[in-house]
């Protein structure tokens, strides 16, 4: 049992009651009723983020309990869900999981996997739902076969998926080297680690409050070249300044490197990355990073993150 009042209620499809945990935030926000089939996103958060609304985890869930409580299908629950708006790529993942589990692999049409197959380059798609379903499943130990590597997922359940997936090696031990390669490369879209602690927090992370961050987020835009996509966006830890990322012009890295700024925070997911140390800083391990990330939580979601530091 969670030992958090918000997540009671959402276990529960229970509307939150006032109390200490909640005594400074709007109840219409924190409604978790998702078994109601009028259930719906968030009000104020709705109205604060129109197309990213679905992004914050509690919001995530109810919803995707909601579209699989509410349909009779894998395919009606994840059509339902990608037809709200919203971060709907978010929620339908999260559908998708849920409705595979309950419903089974035969229940996905076989036009969809093809189509999400056409651009699994290498089986890395593959791979990574391998090792999700191993780490939380349990798997036999991998088997090797000629040249390459074949790893089965065997179940007793017949209603259970048994999966397989081939790892090509060159060498001795590469195919485990291939696969944790894979999934530690960014580009592909894959687990990238961050780290714990940041020589350059201290000295590029100014301390901002939540009225800061509100204010500093009416600007959602490039300060250079005007991007607006929220996912394109940072915001420089020193200054509070927006500038876009890699996938749009650049402009926050030039201007990190122009005023050797090195730890910037991504608007669309509240991710840090630091330039000196050519990584991401996990936001709840760093203090300075923490006090950052919890401003702006704050003003993206109008909730504080519990602090991990104690005396805090």
């Amino acid at each position: 049992k969670s030992e958090f009042y918000s997540v009671q209620c959402l276990a529960a499809a229970k509307q939150e009651e006032r109390c200490n945990d909640n005594k400074e935030l709007d109840l219409r926000d924190r409604n978790w009723t998702w078994k109601d089939p009028k259930f719906r996103f968030a009000p104020g958060r709705s109205k604060q983020m129109p197309g990213y609304i679905g992004s914050y985890a509690m919001d995530n869930l109810s919803m995707s309990l909601h579209c699989i409580y509410s349909t009779s299908s894998a395919k009606e629950a994840m059509l339902y869900c990608a037809n709200m708006r919203g971060d709907s790529d978010s929620v339908c993942a999260v559908v998708g999981q849920l409705a595979g589990a309950i419903y089974g692999l035969d229940a996905i049409p076989s036009s969809w996997i093809e189509a999400v197959e056409r651009w699994d380059g290498g089986g890395s798609i593959k791979l990574r739902a391998f090792k999700l379903y191993k780490a939380g499943r349990g798997a036999s130990k991998p088997t090797e076969t000629g040249s390459g590597m074949a790893v089965e997922a065997e179940s007793k359940d017949k209603n259970e998926v048994v999966m397989t997936v081939e790892v090509e090696s060159k060498g001795k031990n590469e195919a485990g080297e291939t696969a944790t390669s894979l999934l530690a490369e960014e580009d592909s879209g894959g687990y990238a680690p961050a780290q714990h602690s940041c020589e350059h927090a201290e000295g590029h992370i100014k301390k901002i409050s939540a009225s800061d961050a509100k204010e500093a987020s009416t600007k959602m835009a490039c300060k250079t070249c005007g991007e607006g996509d929220i996912k394109n966006l940072w915001v420089c830890t020193a200054t509070n300044e927006i500038y876009c990322g890699r996938y749009a012009k650049a402009c926050m890295i030039k201007y990190a490197n122009a005023n050797e700024h090195k730890i910037a925070m991504c608007l669309g997911d509240l991710s840090f990355w630091c330039y000196g140390c050519d990584s991401y800083l996990h936001h709840l391990s760093i203090r300075p990073v923490y006090d950052f990330y919890n401003a702006w939580h704050q003003a993206k979601f109008n909730e504080p993150v519990k602090a991990p530091f104690a005396g805090s």
